[in-house]
């Protein structure tokens, strides 16, 4: 946590997910995130729902 404090010092903060992977040593291992927002006739048509 203390790199993270370091690096995002001011508000607002990012969302951030620390996850222990110790047992993850020796492999080569890729994560892929895609977030995307919603234009605002989506948005609309998902809190009708």
């Amino acid at each position: 946590m203390t790199v993270k404090n370091r690096v995002f010092s001011e508000k607002p903060y990012p969302n951030w997910t620390a996850v222990g992977v110790n047992w993850l040593a020796g492999f080569d291992l890729e994560i892929k995130v895609i977030a995307r927002v919603p234009d605002a006739g989506e948005a609309r048509k998902l809190q009708a729902a």
